[in-house]
Order: C-alpha cells, then structure tokens, then sequence
C-alpha cells in the first residue's frame, strides 16, 4: 500500500559520516567500488532513517548481506542518462521497503503475485509486503503489510524467532534494467523471515483475503520449487533444469474476474523465468529470488 505519512528514507554511514542516500546513487559502489554485486552491511532504523553502514554501529544494530543484480541500473548510469531523469525524481532519496517471507510450520512459504494494474512490477511474484511508516519498526511494518495486502494477521509470538530476523537486504530499482527504460524508483527491500510454530500452509489458506488494489494471487512454495526458481538468479548463467518428477502446475489462490478468490492451478514454469529485456510478467522479482536463496541456506 501507499504510505500515509512520511517516507522513510535510507542514510549511509561511512567513516563516521552520516548523508541522506541519493536516488541516482549505487549503494555497493558507495561503499566498495569495485563492481561487485554484494557485501555485508550493519543495518538500523533509527528516528525514522534506514542507516546502512559498512561497520557496526551499535549494541542493536544486525549484521546482513546485501545484493544488487549485476545489471544494477545506479551502477551502470552514464552521466548523459543521469541528466535525463528528472530534477523531482533525483531528489526522491532512497525508499524503504519490507518483505515477510512466511514459512509455516509444514516448510512451505508464501508468495503473493502483484496486481496487474500496478505502476511498478505488475504481475511480479514478491513475499508480501510494501513501504515502511513513520514510527514503526521493521517487524511492525512487515506485519502489518502481511495483513493488508493477503489479510493474515498475525502476532510475534506465532514465530519461533523473535523478533523477525533480516534475511537479506536488497537495492531495487524499477525498471529493473537500463534496456527497459531509467530509472523512476528506489528502494532497499529488507526482506525478513519468520518460521511459524503451529500454523500449516493448508490452515493459513483458509484465513488468506487478499486486497484486489494490491495482490490478485497467492502460492505456497515447497523446497524442492525453491530450489529451481534459485537457479533462475540473475545473478548466474546456470542451467535451469526442471527436475522429471516436478509437476507441470502448482495450485494457487487467484482472484478472478469478479474478484472472488478461487483455487486454481497455475503453469509452475512461470515461477523459473530470468529477467529478459523487458519486465516479464508472471516471474519471480530478482530481489525475492535472492531472498528464497538465504532462505534455502537455512534449510542445509
């Protein structure tokens, strides 16, 4: 959803000096410089400001990894395109945003595909969740979207974990290429986890209502499911194989034309496409699928 009160930017803190993140800045190449595609950050929200560093702060920030797609717009911006975007755009700052990926308590976590009708990433497979709010914690954000956008509520003390760790922190940009046009938005995604204690894939099903202005379908994904779409990184050239086995659709809850949620099954080969030169619909965002590969690590 829109946030309804003050944007929550990020801020960088490097040497002991503390700025506002800039929109055309590239956060990796802030701090290391040298085209790589990920490193570990302290992260911290603090009076409203996201402060990412590359030292740890204090007694209650959190160690993270943090990914860019090796395509990563803000770092391959020449300067004649960052003097095409607009003076109002570049001085957006750098949004926050939540994701919560869910697991039950049967090891499945839950996908929602966005909206169609969305201005950025339409029909993008993302855990759900959105921007953070002014006075609220990174939990309480993510929760709080959890029950907005797909209408699970649910407490802290339903995990095993408290609070909800960070999985992984994620630059994102839309579009997610330079071939697909410059860049109008920008955000780092923190992408929490929580496992819950009693709850089953099959029970949450039943409590799912999903909110037609945001999301128009939810999937419950298996390890085995999670295990090919991360070999769909954007981030490597290996092969996709399909293992025989592996059924040709999956079930989802899907909203239909008259906004009724239905259950129907949906081509699971969708879920293991790569961005292309444009915004494929019906695929897996990169942000998620770097997000689902922390979450694979876990499992081992």
């Amino acid at each position: 959803m829109a946030s309804t009160g003050k944007n929550i930017l990020v801020h960088l803190k490097k040497c002991e000096n503390l700025s506002a993140a800039r929109f055309k800045q590239c956060i990796i190449d802030y701090f290391v410089k040298t085209g790589e595609t990920k490193m570990e950050i302290s992260v911290e929200l603090i009076d409203n400001k996201l402060i990412i560093s590359d030292s740890k702060q204090t007694a209650t920030a959190q160690w993270a990894q943090f990914y860019h797609p090796p395509f990563c717009p803000f770092y391959h911006l020449s300067t004649n395109q960052v003097s095409e975007i607009s003076e109002e755009t570049k001085e957006r700052g750098i949004n926050v945003g939540v994701s919560v990926l869910v697991e039950s308590s049967d090891d499945k976590v839950l996908l929602s595909r966005r909206a169609s009708h969305l201005r950025t990433f339409p029909s993008i497979w993302v855990p759900p969740g959105g921007h953070v709010e002014e006075n609220e914690s990174l939990e309480e954000a993510g929760l709080r979207e959890l029950e907005e956008e797909v209408g699970l509520h649910l407490e802290p003390d339903q995990f095993m974990q408290q609070p909800l760790k960070i999985l992984t922190l994620w630059e994102s940009c839309f579009p997610a290429k330079l071939e697909i046009g410059l860049p109008r938005r920008h955000h780092v995604v923190c992408y929490m986890y929580g496992k819950l204690r009693n709850e089953t894939s099959t029970q949450l099903n039943t409590q799912i209502k999903m909110d037609a202005n945001e999301t128009d379908a939810c999937i419950w994904l298996d390890k085995e499911i999670v295990e090919v779409i991360d070999l769909s990184r954007e981030d490597t050239t290996t092969e996709i194989k399909i293992p025989e086995n592996m059924p040709g659709t999956i079930s989802a809850l899907v909203l239909d034309d008259n906004k009724q949620q239905i259950e129907t099954d949906l081509d699971v080969s969708l879920l293991f496409k790569r961005l292309q030169k444009t915004d494929d619909k019906g695929r897996v965002s990169s942000g998620t699928k770097m997000a689902l590969h922390q979450w694979l690590k876990l499992k081992t």
